[in-house]
């Protein structure tokens, strides 16, 4: 089996659990959260709405069939959708803003 569909399968079994009320942890990688977060710390995930998120959050979303667990900077409206924009708290620039429907929960 190719690691992309591994990767799907997995994000998939993240989702089935969150959405059954359960919490989700993994170890993360990379810094990009440092010193808040760092590579081998172990991340909790709670299923959260959209309504419950505050700016400065630390929210876990899927992309390109990974996880990533960085800091809320900004909720927009556009189209009748949420569009997320999220940052690592060591990167210079914000993430590519994503719509509500890749987000998890948050840590």
């Amino acid at each position: 089996m190719k690691q992309q569909e591994l990767n799907k399968q997995l994000l998939d079994f993240a989702e089935d659990l969150l959405e059954d009320n359960h919490q989700l942890s993994y170890k993360l990688k990379g810094n990009s959260m440092y010193p808040t977060l760092k590579a081998g710390d172990i991340g909790i995930v709670e299923k959260c709405s959209l309504e419950d998120l505050k700016i400065g959050d630390i929210i876990v979303y899927k992309t390109n069939n990974i996880l990533v667990g960085h800091r809320l900077v900004h909720i927009s409206i556009s189209n009748t959708k949420y569009l997320l924009t999220t940052k690592g708290d060591k990167c210079y620039k914000s993430d590519i803003p994503f719509s509500n429907e890749a987000l998890l929960g948050r840590i």
